[in-house]
Order: C-alpha cells, then sequence, then structure tokens
C-alpha cells in the first residue's frame, strides 16, 4: 500500500462509512450513551484512587464518592433506556434474570419462590 496524504485519506473514509442525517432521537441516543461512558469513567476514577491512594481501604469519603458518581450513571442510564429507548428499567432487570439463568442452567421460577 502506497502512502496517502490526508486529504485523500479523508475522501476514502468519507467513502466507506457516513453517518448522513441524523434523526433527533439519534442525536439525544449519542448524547446520552456519551455521558453514560463519562460519568461510568468518574466512577471507575473513584475506585482507582480508593486503590492507589488509599490501599484499597473505604473511607466515608470514598463511600460518598462512590454514591455520587453511581447516582449520575444511573440517571443517564434511565434517561437512555427510558426516554430514548422507551424500554422500562424493570423490563431491562427482568430480562437481565432471565438471560443470566439461562446462561448459568438455573430456573427463573427458582428465583421467585417463597
Amino acid at each position: 500500500m502506497t502512502l496517502i496524504n490526508l486529504d485523500e485519506y479523508r475522501f476514502k473514509r468519507s467513502k466507506i462509512f457516513h453517518l448522513g442525517e441524523a434523526n433527533e432521537m439519534c442525536m439525544n441516543l449519542l448524547w446520552a450513551s456519551n455521558a453514560l461512558c463519562g460519568e461510568a469513567g468518574e466512577l471507575a476514577n473513584v475506585i482507582k484512587k480508593i486503590y492507589r491512594d488509599n490501599k484499597g481501604l473505604m473511607t466515608e469519603e470514598a463511600k460518598q464518592k462512590i454514591k455520587d458518581e453511581v447516582g449520575d450513571v444511573f440517571w443517564y442510564l434511565l434517561f437512555l433506556i427510558e426516554e430514548i429507548a422507551g424500554i422500562t428499567l424493570e423490563d431491562v432487570m427482568k430480562y437481565n434474570l432471565e438471560k443470566l439463568c439461562e446462561k448459568y442452567g438455573h430456573d427463573i421460577h427458582d428465583l421467585f419462590e417463597v
């Protein structure tokens, strides 16, 4: 393969993949998913600092920071699934339990016996 310049690369890349016009739902989905990833990254950073700075010891300050970041993750998660995708959290929870029961060989009905 011969070397190409940046303009050639841009042109060839646009021939391979082009989003076209994105509708409002698509733009909201992109925004929410990026925001969710950003907040998950902030949570991971808090956990990294617990390990790095506190030798893995859970302090009250660390718990508060985790609570803060998990709250932000949860907010964007609910926004993404309920407001944009139109799926309820309860539907996701039920589906996830069914999927995991099938994956690990459990009967879903056993989980709900009293």
